[in-house]
């Protein structure tokens, strides 16, 4: 019986030296450092705050710029999909943006925006200017369906607003199947005469200018008789 206890005692004394040998190997944190035994290489994942940021689709809309005779070669061969360069993207930005920094992060799908002195709206997407075919021609601004009057830059976009920028040719009134109406090529300006060009009439003048008429060259009165007209024989 004694045995036994002896044996027992000599186990526990060696599990507890062991127990303390651990211990020991493992280095304490550093309380200045701020360690919590975490392996300080790696960085936390940031997750965002509920409500920092909003999402919003945008849709970029040319077709009706992409159909129109006056448009230029050179514009038309940068349009994609035949002017519908960006259909419902998706764009993230921060809580109380507003819908001109939203349009003008049409960037990041190399769309580079133009907006007028008033941020009311752009003068030019993807190449497309306001007033190429005419003062009917200009960029629309919807949100949520509703067309906006007020300046882009005052404007805050919210989360899941849905944002249409469409080109019309006829002041609105092809906005309802963009790309398919069939407009008339603005007429040709009139060529100058390049025969004319110190009068600055134009090719197909009806008009013809007046002749000069030469003045008629005085005859001399034979033998040597001077013509009654003359002043200068000195005869009186």
């Amino acid at each position: 019986m004694k045995k036994t206890l002896k044996r027992i005692l000599a186990a526990a004394a060696a599990a507890l030296m062991l127990i303390a040998l651990i211990s020991c190997s493992k280095a304490p944190a550093d309380p200045q450092a701020g360690d919590t035994g975490a392996d300080p290489t790696r960085k936390p994942a940031v997750t965002p705050v509920p409500g920092s940021v909003v999402r919003v689709s945008i849709t970029v809309d040319g077709r009706n710029a992409y159909q129109h005779p006056d448009l230029t070669d050179a514009v038309r061969r940068t349009l994609v999909n035949d002017g519908l360069l960006v259909t419902s993207a998706s764009i993230t930005a921060r809580t109380g943006s507003n819908l001109r920094t939203v349009i003008e992060s049409l960037s990041v799908f190399s769309i580079p925006v133009q907006f007028g002195p008033t941020t009311a709206a752009p003068i030019s997407v993807g190449g497309i200017k306001n007033g190429f075919c005419g003062e009917t021609g200009y960029w629309i601004i919807r949100v949520n369906g509703a067309e906006i009057t007020s300046p882009a830059g005052e404007i805050t976009v919210n989360d899941g607003d849905s944002i249409e920028l469409i080109f019309t040719c006829s002041a609105g009134a092809d906005l309802e199947s963009p790309g398919t109406t069939v407009y008339t090529a603005s007429p040709a300006a009139p060529t100058p005469d390049p025969n004319d060009a110190g009068s600055g009439k134009l090719t197909g003048d009806p008009t013809p200018e007046p002749t000069a008429t030469p003045e008629p060259t005085p005859t001399p009165a034979p033998g040597g008789t001077s013509s009654p007209g003359d002043k200068t024989s000195g005869r009186h």
